[in-house]
């Protein structure tokens, strides 16, 4: 087959980011602890010319063209892209200092796999072998929010039928915002807006969120599970938060800007801690 991919190459000597100078006449380029790599120096540009000439070996060693090379990097990784065939892949994965050769894939936003990828999931997973399942993960718990609020229309947050209103002084600060309904999933609600000196021309005077920060940070603590996800009309899948038997109480303490960025004052952001360890 001679049908050519894009592949990426990597080659198993250190990028300038992790050089320690083992390269006779090239000193270390690895920066010390706490510091920036200086790719402009003149040891980087000198390790650079030693990296591509390595990379160019690679693929004579491999008896690929030099001209299938498409990318090269040298920084944080050494190695290159390159349009291969199969075959030419499997040679330069045969080359000594060649240590990885993958194809190349398009790459998506992901929400809904962090369940697996912590080992939350499955007959092995934690929410079986310590809660008993995804339905009691969480349970009991009230998880404390200080963000822009909370979007109580979004499925994430639909009431917990097997739960009842955790004991508590909860607030649900909805007289601005009547169609704001706290539940067994959201059990507060409270917002902190003029009075501490924030402005509020470009968002909900109540708890409810409008710049989406607030929704995505108390959906990956406690959303619920199994809710499918939707992006701009794309299906992500079924998400869940890692609690998702959890309650959520919401302190709006940040507020939609102009420019879509979420702030609020040091003040509010106190009020909001204040109210929230009184009850939780």
């Amino acid at each position: 087959d001679q049908t050519k991919k894009t592949y990426i190459v990597q080659l198993a000597a250190d990028p300038v980011a992790t050089y320690d100078g083992d390269v006779k006449g090239i000193p270390a380029t690895k920066p010390a602890a706490g510091e920036k790599v200086n790719a402009k120096s003149a040891n980087a540009k000198k390790y650079e010319v030693h990296l591509r000439n390595a990379q160019r070996k690679a693929l004579r060693d491999a008896q690929v063209k030099e001209t299938a090379k498409t990318h090269e990097f040298t920084i944080a990784f050494n190695g290159f892209t390159a349009q291969l065939t199969q075959a030419e892949a499997e040679a330069l994965k045969g080359v000594k200092s060649v240590v990885n050769v993958w194809e190349d894939e398009i790459r998506y936003a992901d929400t809904v796999s962090t369940p697996d990828y912590l080992g939350l999931t499955g007959k092995d997973g934690v929410w079986k072998t310590q809660f008993g399942g995804e339905s009691n993960a969480g349970k009991g718990i009230v998880v404390g929010v200080l963000d822009t609020g909370i979007d109580p229309n979004n499925p994430s947050f639909a009431a917990l039928s097997r739960s009842k209103k955790p004991a508590g002084n909860w607030v649900c600060e909805t007289e601005n915002g009547p169609t704001f309904k706290c539940s067994t999933k959201i059990v507060g609600a409270r917002y902190y807006g003029e009075d501490y000196g924030n402005t509020i021309d470009y968002d909900f005077n109540s708890p409810r969120d409008t710049n989406g920060h607030g929704s995505h940070t108390a959906g990956t603590a406690v959303g619920n599970h199994g809710v499918a996800m939707e992006i701009q009309g794309n299906t992500m899948g079924s998400g869940s938060g890692m609690a998702p038997a959890a309650h959520v109480a919401v302190y709006k303490a940040l507020w939609q800007t102009e420019d879509g960025r979420g702030s609020g004052t040091s003040s509010g952001l106190v009020q909001a801690i204040d109210d929230a360890v009184v009850v939780l």
